[in-house]
């Protein structure tokens, strides 16, 4: 709210595929020790998880989607205590897939979570530079309900 991006960011975007109803929201690393602080004065850093918890709920619960989608760029593990992509999917319920970045990670399918309930999160990183494609397709019944995933990675180049 102190930058000159006030008012031009939604928290997260919805988006009807075939009828189904998709929740999109996005996470960010914390900028500190990565970008020089003048170019990001302003911006205040929040708990991924807190906020990931807050737009299911807005997703699911209010806006009642069908499918919901975290594009990261908080990174897919680290060996410390920083959140990542595979904490965020153990730790928040109703995230459908986690599509991750930061950590360059290249993963030849989905690492899958699944919650107390039997609900299933993906979490896939596909590298970077466009070396690795990767695809995740959700089957749905009439109901709207999600019945399937796959997914799979094709190497572009190398």
């Amino acid at each position: 709210s102190r930058t000159a991006l006030n008012g031009l960011i939604k928290p997260y975007i919805i988006k009807t595929v075939g009828g189904i109803k998709v929740g999109i929201f996005g996470l960010g690393v914390n900028l500190q020790g990565f970008v020089a602080p003048p170019s990001y004065e302003g911006v205040v850093y929040q708990d991924p998880v807190a906020i990931a918890r807050e737009m299911v709920q807005e997703l699911r619960g209010n806006q009642e989607c069908d499918l919901v989608i975290c594009l990261s760029h908080i990174g897919y593990s680290y060996d410390d205590d920083r959140v990542s992509d595979r904490v965020v999917a153990q730790q928040v319920k109703g995230i459908d897939l986690i599509i991750g970045g930061h950590t360059h990670t290249f993963l030849d399918e989905p690492e899958v979570f699944i919650d107390d309930e039997g609900n299933q999160t993906l979490v896939n990183q596909v590298g970077f530079a466009g070396i690795q494609l990767g695809r995740v397709d959700f089957v749905f019944d009439r109901n709207r309900v999600r019945i399937n995933s796959t997914s799979r990675s094709l190497k572009i180049f190398g």
